[in-house]
């Protein structure tokens, strides 16, 4: 979506480079964190982390930062849900979801570098679509673990609804104020 229009360096391989290691800074900073409700299950925002750079910058770096993201928490480093990390969350009953950030990541990121992407309501649908696919591929590996996986399923969709119409705002704000009033609005001078 914004690929092209933010430029860290002038170098490609830099500038993606450079995008990579933001979003691992992103996804470092914002995996962990979690909202607590008294009527819904804790929200966390690892899933908005793991869409924003694909949305952003396209599949490429949102599949490198992702990627590198699953192994740094792997690795040990508290970057997953709640400051956890770990193989056993790859391969334990959470694991359906890291591969799904990794699939979403490449489809959503795939379809925000297409251009009608930044309009409002397809772009609301990338981020419908990414938390879907999260969703998708956490229940079905739930399923092998918990006879109840409808019931964690139903809680999590109002935070997916909840962060995908975040993520609308904010990929709106940033294409708002990068590409500036006139393209973002479509207006043409003569």
């Amino acid at each position: 979506m914004l690929h092209s229009a933010i430029r860290l360096s002038r170098y490609e391989w830099q500038d993606t480079l450079m995008k990579v290691l933001l979003s691992l800074v992103v996804l470092g900073l914002l995996g962990p964190v979690h909202i607590r409700s008294e009527d819904l299950v804790p929200i966390t925002l690892q899933s908005f982390a793991v869409l924003l750079p694909a949305v952003v910058f396209g599949w490429r770096v949102g599949a490198m930062a992702v990627s590198g993201y699953i192994l740094l928490g792997a690795l040990g480093a508290p970057v997953f849900a709640q400051y956890q990390s770990g193989w056993e969350y790859l391969f334990g009953v959470t694991g359906g979801f890291f591969f799904g950030f990794l699939f979403a990541a490449v489809v959503c990121g795939y379809l925000a570098e297409a251009p009608a992407a930044r309009k409002p309501l397809p772009c609301f649908g990338i981020w419908v679509a990414g938390h879907a696919i999260i969703l998708l591929f956490g229940t079905i590996w739930l399923m092998r673990f918990n006879p109840e996986w409808w019931n964690v399923l139903e809680n999590l969709l109002p935070g997916a609804a909840i962060k995908s119409a975040f993520g609308l705002l904010l990929t709106q704000l940033l294409l708002r104020l990068t590409l500036g009033r006139e393209a973002y609005y479509g207006i043409r001078r003569e």
